[in-house]
């Protein structure tokens, strides 16, 4: 009898301690909410959206959810419906807040044609909304001659470099007149880079024949470079809203607009890589480092009836021995020439 008891007292202990180390725990549920963001052109605004609820197992919970957000541009039936109502939740403040924020990215098939981007947003993550368009909308039409795709604007040490980093030649031709007193080559307008260092001795600019208050440039010491102009970009920019230029996700790029001293509008992108090896075979005698080199796209637009001018060139950002860097253009291209680098 007492071997009996003992016996089921082991049994109970067993499976007392079964129950207490070796039972599988359930899941831990983790509650999450939909929340509509509605993307406009200054701001996002937040809205508590009812397309996916609590289940009702769940309504009495003492946890936060985990919000879920779905973003959607201003003009989504559902951003129409809830602007119409009061129950705007937050709106976003990028003074203040840092938030992941939507990109919306426009499709043909499987490749991405055209990006909408607000220049009120800075830091942030950027979160891919796609859009799907059927093949005869316009934009896929459009596409059909982009044969350039933007890669975005240069960025060094945490900053982008603006469009005055890049030197092209004047219609005037004069800033590379300038030059013509070193005993430069015929193809020095074309393939600027293999001249610097030897018969143009520094990268620095030069004071011009017409003014001696005027300095011109071809190789740019980025030291002398404003980052601060106030760009007065707005929704009726011209570059901007071009596309007869060959060019997808344009967006991507630096668009900046002044009226001062004059109307001026200026856009560039990155649209191709230049390995380090190349970028020195382009530049053999300057005595520094290719750090980077980019084949870039750049337009400009100064008003009236001409519209803007186009260049295309292989731009390399150099590091001399003093510490000193400088962004130079090592060739121009055609833009078949650039197809071979960089074509779709």
């Amino acid at each position: 009898m007492n071997k009996l008891l003992l016996l089921l007292l082991l049994s109970l202990i067993l499976a007392f301690g079964y129950w207490l180390f070796l039972k599988p725990k359930e899941p831990e549920v983790i509650h999450s909410i939909d929340v509509a963001v509605c993307m406009t052109d200054d701001k996002l605004s937040v809205y508590e959206e009812t397309l996916a609820r609590f289940d009702e197992d769940y309504k009495d919970t003492k946890e936060r959810p985990i919000p879920n957000y779905l973003y959607f541009p201003a003009q989504h039936p559902i951003c129409i419906e809830r602007a119409k109502k009061s129950d705007i939740i937050w709106d976003y403040d990028p003074e203040t807040i840092t938030i992941e924020y939507p990109v919306l990215i426009s499709r043909c098939g499987e490749i991405a044609v055209d990006i909408t981007q607000s220049d009120s947003y800075s830091g942030g993550i950027e979160i891919p909304i796609y859009m799907d368009l059927e093949p005869d909308d316009p934009i896929c039409i459009k596409a059909k001659n982009h044969v350039f795709e933007a890669l975005g604007g240069w960025r060094h040490k945490d900053r982008i470099l603006p469009y005055e980093s890049f030197v092209t030649e004047w219609l005037s031709g004069d800033n590379f007149d300038e030059f013509y007193k070193y005993d430069v080559g015929d193809d020095f307008r074309e393939s600027p880079g293999k001249y610097f260092g030897k018969e143009i001795p520094s990268l620095e600019g030069k004071v011009s024949s017409w003014d001696s208050n005027v300095m011109v440039y071809i190789s740019v010491p980025l030291d002398t470079i404003d980052f601060d102009k106030k760009n007065e970009s707005t929704g009726q920019d011209y570059l901007r809203h071009l596309h007869t230029e060959k060019i997808r996700l344009k967006n991507y790029g630096v668009h900046f607009k002044t009226s001062e001293p004059y109307p001026l509008e200026t856009y560039y992108t990155k649209i191709g890589e230049i390995d380090q090896d190349t970028c020195h075979k382009l530049a053999p005698n300057i005595k520094g480092t290719c750090a980077e080199s980019h084949i870039v796209y750049l337009q400009k637009y100064g008003g009236g009836s001409m519209g803007p001018t186009t260049s295309i060139g292989i731009f390399g950002l150099f590091q001399l021995d003093n510490g000193k860097e400088y962004m130079v253009p090592l060739k121009y291209l055609t833009e078949k020439a650039a197809m071979k680098y960089t074509g779709l």
